[in-house]
């Protein structure tokens, strides 16, 4: 939503009706310029903001002749004679006193502008010129505000060719650093390019003597006649017969010794798992006659080698058990 305002301002003695977005921030700035507003006689009307050109516009041309001159400002154009404030809309509702109006008018009032700063950036090259031709800041300024007419000494002049002379100069060097860079790179790609390309040809080279050769054998091959290309085939194929043949035999023979090896180790395994357990049953008669001999009265040296003994054939038999 947007506002029509209208504000009865006590210094000018004025009526000004105008249009804001923002009311506080607008009266403000009125206040600033304008001095503050009377609180009582201060309204507004809420309108949609695409409306509200459109009736503002409407309200001036209403009330277009008790335009009041003003001084230029922020908003001169829009102000009107006292009289109008009878003649306002009842669209038109008060603005608070003590929310708005009291509010702004205690925005400090600007005071006029007596002088303007003008700022000059010049790069290094531009201020070196301008010494030449001004020879200080006042005189600079002093151009500035007159007509400038440059009439120039043949001293100043010589300066600023030389000044301009030296400043070409240094751009040259530049661009003949920079042309020499270009031009080793240039050289270089160009090497470059004479390697690849000769690389290229002897590859092509290759393929094309390659192809001659294969060419001619097959070119060979059909002029001899039929009946001994079908010899050639027939020889090619009965070769290769023969060598598969001679594969599948030594094969053949590899897997009958392979049979023979496992069939002579499952043998030997089953021998050796018979004197296996018959030397463990062994063993444990062995053990229980050994303890059974052991006398009532033994030495320790008799105690200390049949516990000896007893657990070395302890020991076997749990490693037989694990095999």
């Amino acid at each position: 939503m947007s506002y029509i305002y209208a504000l009865y301002f006590v210094e000018p003695k004025a009526v000004k009706v105008g249009k804001a977005n923002n009311l506080i921030n607008r009266l403000s700035d009125l206040v600033s310029t304008w001095g503050n507003i009377d609180p009582y006689r201060a309204k507004a009307w809420e309108i949609d903001e695409q409306l509200v050109i459109g009736q503002e516009q409407q309200l001036h041309n209403k009330y277009k002749k008790y335009q009041k001159q003003m001084p230029n400002g922020d908003g001169s154009t829009e102000f009107f004679e006292p009289e109008i404030w009878e003649l306002l809309d009842d669209n038109f509702v008060p603005i608070s006193k003590t929310l708005v109006i009291d509010k702004v008018n205690r925005t400090a009032k600007q005071k006029p502008k007596t002088h303007t700063r003008i700022t000059l950036n010049f790069s290094p090259e531009e201020a070196k010129q301008l010494s030449i031709l001004y020879g200080s800041n006042d005189g600079i300024k002093n151009e500035l505000l007159n007509s400038i007419a440059i009439q120039l000494s043949d001293d100043k002049l010589k300066k600023l060719h030389e000044l301009e002379s030296a400043k070409t100069i240094e751009h040259l060097e530049r661009e003949n650093i920079e042309l020499k860079r270009q031009l080793a790179i240039s050289r270089e790609q160009h090497q470059n390019a004479i390697k690849e390309r000769d690389r290229q040809r002897r590859r092509a080279k290759w393929a094309c003597d390659r192809y001659d050769a294969i060419s001619a054998d097959y070119n060979d091959f059909l002029n001899k006649p039929t009946d001994e290309q079908t010899k050639i085939i027939e020889q090619h194929l009965s070769t290769v017969k023969q060598e598969l043949l001679e594969q599948n035999a030594a094969l053949n023979c590899q897997s009958y010794i392979a049979k023979g090896q496992r069939d002579h180790y499952q043998r030997e395994m089953t021998v050796a798992r018979k004197h296996v357990r018959k030397a463990r049953r062994i063993i444990k008669k062995t053990k229980t006659l050994v303890s059974s001999l052991m006398p009532k009265k033994p030495t320790k040296l008799q105690t200390k080698s049949t516990k000896q003994l007893i657990s070395d054939i302890d020991q076997f038999l749990v490693d037989i058990e694990l095999i």
